[in-house]
């Protein structure tokens, strides 16, 4: 067989493999087994946040703001000048439930979780025995914007930052 034709054979198997879903554990999809997360940017999602409300999604983004030991915002980062990275586009607000590890700004984070609308009463009755730690103003400053409420967040090394959600 040509080295052609060998190539060829290898493109598929990768490309099959690339395309067949892994079990959901396996994606670091705890909560919902069997449903598919969509990747995305935070861009999209506050672009388009009527197309991905209640979806599972994936995004993965750099820390722009801590604003409690649960919640964050993420956002874009572009490259200017082939060095110096800097934020792009609007940051997208992150509820944590079950994070379980200190973040600095800049950490870069791969988030997967449910887009929704923030609203102290819905997350309280998503996330049992949570209770959000975030100052009255800043409740009232997203109160009915689209925020990601997150089931997994894995670190740049891929090391999970989350504790498993008790049954």
């Amino acid at each position: 067989m040509g080295d052609q034709m060998k190539f060829l054979r290898l493109a598929v198997v990768v490309m099959m493999t690339a395309a067949s879903p892994a079990a959901p554990d396996a994606q670091g999809r705890r909560g919902s087994p069997g449903v598919p997360s969509v990747p995305v940017t935070t861009d999209l999602v506050l672009a388009k946040p009527d197309a991905y409300a209640g979806q599972s999604v994936t995004l993965s983004s750099g820390v722009d703001e801590i604003l409690s030991k649960t919640v964050f915002t993420v956002g874009q980062r572009k490259v200017v000048n082939g060095k110096d990275v800097v934020k792009a586009g609007r940051p997208l607000l992150v509820i944590a439930p079950t994070l379980d590890a200190a973040l600095t700004a800049n950490n870069y984070l791969t988030i997967v979780g449910a887009v929704i609308k923030f609203d102290a009463a819905a997350i309280a009755s998503k996330a049992k025995d949570y209770q959000l730690d975030l100052a009255p103003d800043v409740v009232a400053k997203y109160q009915g914007q689209t925020v990601l409420l997150a089931t997994t967040i894995l670190s740049s090394t891929s090391t999970e930052l989350t504790r498993k959600p008790t049954p």
